[in-house]
């Protein structure tokens, strides 16, 4: 059913929400996909102009006397924060800080929100450390990092007291249903992955001859090596890897591949280019010929979305989720996995396929287009959230058809507090929501 004519669609008005991320650089990043995936407060300003009211939540661990906290300041997080949200509606969100997790349930109940979404390991460690003093339920959309170790095995650690899960892609729920979970506690929103749809180049040049290739340290070990190996022995292609500068486990990595790439002769045409925003890895991205993402365990989705994105072909090995964005044959290439020998022989073919490579490239950003607008996701959210705490109000929990609402993530709700009146949280949503999707 079309989501203007859902009958969730128009059901009630907006509701409360704490988006809580933690602040203490804790989670190192091993992927990408902490650097292309989209900004929290992208996602709040989406959801303050569909009218709910957000509270930005930053936790920040407690750190041992006489040693420095890591990563970014409380002061920081604001200052990035409140510029993101100027071209939204910046009195509508607050930033509040907590200083550890003990007084993070105090702080929630003082913030007057329904139900606190959770978007990083960190903040669901403290959220599930506090759950038996929180008056709210509470929701993890964890980033595809914070599920799979480089090796694409699920995480050991899950929290047993989220209410709902709100993942990115349909094999991250058989990944946590090898960890216990519930199938119908989950649901799928790819909000990490989107980018306004108006954003969109929809242009493709597509060069003669592909000769500039890219890949990303968030491929491992192996896989980058696999990629080195493979533009060795093509002689007219040059290879860029995008390093993440906060990845520290990288430096000792890194120049296992320079020594690869000198004694395969090809040290000339590999260079590693350390990045440290989104926007310098989408450059790179839109510079290249070819995408080639060929990680023998944990897939790198926000590298590939980017590349849907710019219009740049892929060639990707085939690993969990990837085939939700890649249509092998029309959308990229889709490869199992195999020797770099293999992977050699498909870039000199590609390489050569103007076609095929214009063909990959258009059908990716239609694709991109219709599924990965960051609009249609907030949207999907924003009923979700709806339906979840109208519902939890009236009967105290929440009970979807097989755990689903149409595809969408779903937030569970148990508000013990009488909810407002209508007038005192906006009016309906259905004049936005409808400018939003027609």
């Amino acid at each position: 059913m079309p989501l203007k004519q859902d009958p969730m669609y128009a059901s009630g008005v907006g509701v409360r929400l704490a988006v809580v991320r933690s602040s203490s650089g804790s989670d190192a990043r091993e992927n990408m996909s902490s650097l292309l995936g989209r900004p929290v407060e992208d996602l709040a300003a989406d959801l303050v102009r569909l009218g709910h009211q957000v509270t930005l939540l930053d936790v920040r661990r407690p750190v041992a006397p006489g040693t420095r906290a890591e990563g970014p300041s409380f002061e920081a997080h604001d200052r990035i924060a409140r510029d993101r949200l100027v071209a939204g509606e910046p009195h509508a969100v607050r930033v509040v800080r907590c200083s550890s997790g003990r007084d993070l349930a105090a702080t929630l109940d003082a913030a007057d929100v329904d139900v606190a979404l959770a978007v990083d390991r960190g903040s669901a460690e403290q959220l599930e450390r506090a759950s038996p003093d929180l008056a709210l339920s509470w929701v993890w959309a964890p980033m595809p990092d914070d599920l799979r170790s480089s090796s694409g095995q699920a995480s050991r650690w899950v929290p047993r007291h989220a209410s709902r899960f709100v993942l990115g892609s349909r094999p991250d729920i058989d990944l946590l249903e090898r960890a216990g979970v519930g199938r119908e506690k989950c649901d799928v929103v790819s909000w990490q992955l989107s980018m306004p749809a108006r954003a969109l180049r929809l242009v493709v040049d597509v060069a003669e001859r592909a000769t500039e290739v890219l890949t990303s340290s968030g491929g491992g070990s192996a896989g980058v090596a696999d990629v080195i190996r493979a533009v060795a022995v093509l002689p007219e292609m040059r290879l860029t890897v995008a390093v993440d500068e906060a990845s520290l486990a990288d430096r000792h990595t890194i120049s296992r591949w320079v020594r690869l790439a000198s004694g395969l002769r090809a040290a000339d045409r590999v260079r590693f280019v350390q990045v440290r925003s989104g926007a310098a890895v989408r450059a790179l991205v839109r510079s290249a010929d070819l995408v080639v993402s060929v990680p023998h365990g944990r897939p790198e989705l926000s590298l590939i979305a980017a590349a849907m994105w710019a219009g740049t072909p892929v060639v990707v090995s085939d690993v969990d989720g990837v085939r939700e964005l890649v249509d092998s044959g029309t959308g990229g290439l889709v490869l199992p996995s195999g020797p770099p020998r293999r992977l050699a022989r498909v870039l000199r073919v590609v390489g050569q396929d103007v076609p095929a490579r214009s063909t990959w490239a258009a059908a990716a950003q239609r694709k991109a287009q219709e599924g990965l607008d960051s609009e249609r996701a907030a949207v999907e959210m924003s009923i979700a959230l709806q339906a979840a705490c109208s519902t939890a109000r009236s009967v105290g929990t929440v009970s979807l058809a097989g755990g689903q609402l149409h595809g969408v993530g779903a937030v569970l709700a148990t508000d013990p507090r009488p909810s407002r009146p209508a007038a005192q949280r906006g009016a309906s949503l259905m004049p936005r929501l409808g400018r939003t999707l027609l």
